[in-house]
């Protein structure tokens, strides 16, 4: 914004800088036609050459007045602009910081609440998590009680003999049982 604001004041520098140079030649073109207007209301008055030339030279000095007052003019125009179009750029950038500002602070703030947001979520779901936690331990912990017992139960089969008839069939099939008559 800085840079467009440069390039605003120069160009206005440029444009003025023309019409400063401009201003002579249209001051001489005028001078010229306004003189030869002066000499011809003179011939028509029908006044005198010695009377002629020191109304032309008082002329002369009126117009050279009139050109210095008109560049103190267009010198004072100039510069209320340039000042005018500064005045206009620094407005403008306070303008613009204060609503960067008024921005900046409104992302801030939204971002606080999505973070609070999330962080609420957060939480929630870590408090949900304990809670499931503490169900699926107990859940364990009796799969876990569950099991011992029926390795318990199992390993104490095991020590005991085995007089199933299932037991009787493996042991038949390596060693041949008597049959009693019943």
């Amino acid at each position: 914004m800085a840079h467009d604001h440069s390039n605003l004041l120069e160009d206005l520098r440029n444009q003025q800088a023309q019409e400063r140079a401009r201003l002579p030649k249209m001051q001489r073109q005028d001078v010229k036609a306004r003189l030869n207007l002066f000499k011809q209301s003179l011939k028509i008055k029908a006044v005198g050459a010695v009377e002629q030339r020191e109304l032309v030279k008082q002329f002369l000095l009126q117009e050279e007045v009139r050109q210095k007052e008109e560049r103190q003019q267009q010198h004072q125009k100039h510069e209320v602009h340039l000042q005018e179009l500064q005045r206009q750029c620094d407005s403008n950038m306070v303008e613009l910081q204060h609503l960067q500002s008024e921005k900046l602070s409104l992302l801030v703030s939204r971002e606080r609440e999505k973070l609070k947001t999330l962080d609420e979520e957060h939480t929630m779901e870590l408090k949900e998590w304990r809670e499931r936690l503490v169900s699926r331990k107990e859940i364990l912990e009796e799969e876990l009680t569950r099991r011992r017992q029926q390795q318990e139960v199992t390993s104490r089969r095991s020590s005991e003999p085995d007089t199933t008839k299932s037991s009787l069939h493996r042991i038949s099939r390596f060693f041949p049982l008597p049959s009693f008559p019943s």
